[in-house]
């Protein structure tokens, strides 16, 4: 299976559970693959063939400016949800995020999770 992966995607939102976590939006981290067959896009070098990662990137921000989260990992499933029904052409992802500065001592608190059509 092809890959197209996302890497840094920046995205500002409300997340945790403390207190001092909830007053103002903090930026996290995400890497994202996305597993999908890119043959068609290959040989027509037509963005209508394969995923629009623009968009999806667009989209994922907007996700995080909209919402607010107490868990990373609440966090990571929409993310991926939104991948998933991006493109018919995504059979599955896989959704990185790093939450860093979040536990004193701790560079990072990060979450992976997969999922599949």
């Amino acid at each position: 299976m092809d890959k197209i992966i996302l890497r840094g995607l920046e995205v500002s939102t409300v997340i945790g559970t403390a207190e001092s976590e909830r007053l103002a939006p903090r930026m996290l981290l995400l890497d994202i693959e996305l597993s999908a067959n890119l043959e068609a896009a290959g040989k027509s070098d037509d963005l209508r063939n394969t995923v629009d990662y623009a968009a999806l990137a667009a989209a994922i921000r907007t996700l995080g400016t909209e919402n607010r989260f107490f868990l990373i990992e609440r966090f990571a499933n929409e993310a991926a949800r939104l991948c998933l029904a991006a493109s018919p052409l995504v059979a599955g992802v896989t959704v990185r995020v790093e939450k860093a500065g979040c536990v004193s001592g701790l560079a990072a608190a990060v979450v992976e999770i997969r999922r599949e059509r």
